[in-house]
């Protein structure tokens, strides 16, 4: 069974609950995904000292989760930094 969620949100709160809650899953051998759009594009970015976003986003990477996002809107938000 393949679970999905979209994140299409740029609140650091939301998007840094968002990958906990794959570990149950994953440890059950499910596959897991996030699909990232619109503001949910910038969350590279959004590291705050209380949300360590890009610790979760390893952590859910490591136990062999998928971010799916397009490649052109990643090259759009590349070139607005």
């Amino acid at each position: 069974m393949e679970l999905g969620i979209i994140i299409y949100s740029n609140d650091p709160e939301t998007i840094w609950s968002t990958f906990p809650a794959w570990n149950f899953p994953r440890k059950q051998g499910r596959y897991c995904y996030s699909l990232l759009l619109g503001e949910g594009m910038e969350v590279e970015s959004l590291n705050r000292d209380k949300f360590d976003i890009t610790g979760q986003i390893h952590s859910f990477l490591d136990t062999g989760g998928a971010i799916l996002a397009c490649g052109t809107v990643l090259s759009f938000v590349s070139l607005k930094k």
